[in-house]
């Protein structure tokens, strides 16, 4: 990775001493990540990641799917057609995939119906969700308990945090 407006050195985001095992190709980059695919066998792609603070990788490459090619990103969405493993990882389909990665900080969390503030309709968006059908919400900005899933609990922090002074949604306990 080259940041061409500036004098630093190139950063290595992957590397390897076999050229064999590792073909990146078709990286992305946003403002939050700077997404890839690698090809370690011909007929085998992972879509792999890695979080950018201040134009600067931070942390550690991370796979995000089995199978997939041509991966693009958008702000945190990562997107990427081909082939994916979905439910337990051992039926593979070709499809169009699309993953919301974290935003570190992010303060939309607790903000379900994305209208640019947290009140009661959040917690009525999710119960709506869970228990008459409605439509599934996005997980990031759903996920008040950080749980990584849709429950109960999550309407439970936004109705503690606007009544009962609890902890802002999307933060740890």
């Amino acid at each position: 990775m080259l940041d061409l407006d500036e004098s630093d050195a190139p950063i290595p985001i992957a590397t390897t001493t076999n050229p064999t095992d590792l073909a990146p190709t078709w990286p992305a980059i946003s403002e939050h990540y700077i997404v890839w695919t690698e090809w370690p066998e011909y007929f085998e792609r992972w879509a792999w990641g890695r979080r950018l603070v201040d134009k600067k990788p931070v942390g550690e490459n991370f796979r995000i799917a089995a199978g997939g090619s041509w991966i693009t990103i958008d702000r945190n969405i990562a997107v990427w057609n081909g082939a994916s493993f979905l439910g337990d990882g051992g039926v593979m389909h070709a499809a169009i995939v699309a993953a919301e990665l974290d935003l570190p900080g992010a303060k939309d969390v607790g903000d379900v119906d994305q209208n640019g503030k947290i009140d009661i309709t959040d917690a009525i968006v999710l119960l709506n969700y869970l228990f008459l059908g409605g439509p599934r919400p996005r997980l990031r900005p759903a996920d008040a308990d950080l749980s990584r899933s849709l429950e109960l609990t999550d309407a439970v922090v936004i109705l503690e945090y606007l009544f009962r002074g609890g902890r802002r949604p999307g933060t740890a306990r």
